[in-house]
């Protein structure tokens, strides 16, 4: 067999190692960073008052943090933007922009973690029918091992 056999010895002090079957190894992190994560919606022409983008749902084994977000409505003032996350059944309030000018992008810089099943949604509130809507998110991907 090659590789640390006996889990006594001194390699093992700093933890994080185990057997796989053949051999001692150090494992992978338990959560680590993967890849990043960018996305970009938008709808132009919208047929209601109040419309919601919806972000990619995070596939099983994963985790994903958005840590940056932009949205911009650029015909009208809306009343609110609103940053949600989607669990498949409710949408849970995150962060709003209030009664943000027309135009005029609204950055927010998030920390919301995602788990599988998830997505970010932000909806506009008082935008008005045939505005152009823009939503753009950023962060990473971890995967679950």
């Amino acid at each position: 067999m090659t590789g640390i056999t006996d889990p006594t010895q001194e390699y093992f002090k700093d933890g994080g190692w185990g057997h796989d079957g053949t051999q001692w190894r150090k494992l992978p992190l338990l959560w680590g960073y993967s890849d990043v994560w960018r996305e970009r919606l938008w709808e132009l022409n919208p047929l209601t008052i109040e419309y919601r983008l919806y972000m990619t749902v995070v596939p099983t084994g994963e985790v994903w943090v958005a840590k940056h977000a932009i949205t911009v409505d650029i015909n009208t003032v809306c009343t609110r933007h609103l940053i949600q996350v989607y669990d498949g059944a409710k949408f849970f309030d995150t962060i709003a922009a209030e009664s943000p000018a027309a135009g005029i992008p609204q950055n927010y810089h998030l920390d919301i973690v995602l788990k599988a099943g998830d997505q970010l949604a932000v909806i506009f509130v008082g935008s008005a029918v045939g505005d152009d809507l823009y939503f753009f998110t950023q962060g990473y991907k971890m995967v679950i091992a």
